[in-house]
């Protein structure tokens, strides 16, 4: 049981990682477009830097917890 339940919290870290992946590459792709409005693009990085630190705070946050099922 305890087997499956680290498995689990694993597998939802690797998907956390790969949602924040493709989120950065998108981000990246759509900033191109968006160059020419200095403003509003300084505001669109600054929403998606919190988003990447809210992003990995979670996946620390499941690391921590699945290391806490493995030592204990």
């Amino acid at each position: 049981m305890e087997f499956a339940l680290v498995v689990r919290m694993a597998g939802k870290a690797m998907a956390a990682k790969a949602w924040l992946l493709n989120r950065l590459f998108m981000s990246q792709v759509s900033n191109r477009k968006r160059i020419h409005k200095k403003v509003n693009n300084r505001r669109i990085i600054w929403n998606r830097q919190l988003e990447v630190s809210e992003c990995l705070v979670l996946i620390r946050g499941r690391n921590a917890s699945l290391h806490f099922v493995e030592t204990s």
